[in-house]
Order: structure tokens, then C-alpha cells, then sequence
């Protein structure tokens, strides 16, 4: 069950909500990641992170565009419209 106060607030509380919104924060990560900005020195890198998760190779840019291929797809299963998310493309 989801809980909104308002358009703002989201909470995920199955595993599934949970890993979802993880990819995303992955993919907005690695969108820095994209124009420069690094991270913690141990730290595993959003690209790392975003390739393990999703077992999904290639650049930066390639692994950023597989990864919100998975987001859009996985949000048009219907269960997860909850997002209120648009896919990348419509936006």
C-alpha cells in the first residue's frame, strides 16, 4: 500500500517499490556521473552499481540508456504506476 501526504511524498514498502526507486536514484547518479562529478573514494561507482544490478554491459551512456529502458518498462507492468512517472521518452 502506498501513502501520499502529497504529490511529493513517496513511499515504497514492498521489495519491488523498493528496487525500483533504487535504480532510478542509480540512474540520476550516473547522469553526474556523465558530466564529471565523482564519489567517494571505496565507494562503488553509480555505473558499477547500475551494471551489477541490472546485469546490463557497455558505456556509461549505454548502461544509463538500459537502465531507463528497465524503469520505463518495468513502471508500464501497471502495478507500479504508482510512480506517477512519465517514461523518458514522453518527457
Amino acid at each position: 500500500m502506498i501513502f501520499s501526504m502529497n504529490k511529493k511524498d513517496l513511499v515504497a514498502d514492498t521489495p519491488m517499490q523498493v528496487e525500483i526507486v533504487r535504480i532510478m536514484t542509480l540512474k540520476a547518479a550516473l547522469k553526474l556521473e556523465l558530466v564529471g562529478l565523482k564519489g567517494r573514494p571505496g565507494v562503488p561507482t553509480a555505473y558499477k552499481q547500475l551494471k551489477t544490478a541490472l546485469g546490463i554491459k557497455g558505456t556509461r551512456q549505454r548502461v544509463l540508456e538500459q537502465a531507463q529502458r528497465w524503469v520505463d518498462e518495468t513502471i508500464r507492468i501497471g502495478e507500479y504506476a504508482w510512480l506517477d512517472v512519465e517514461p523518458e521518452e514522453k518527457r
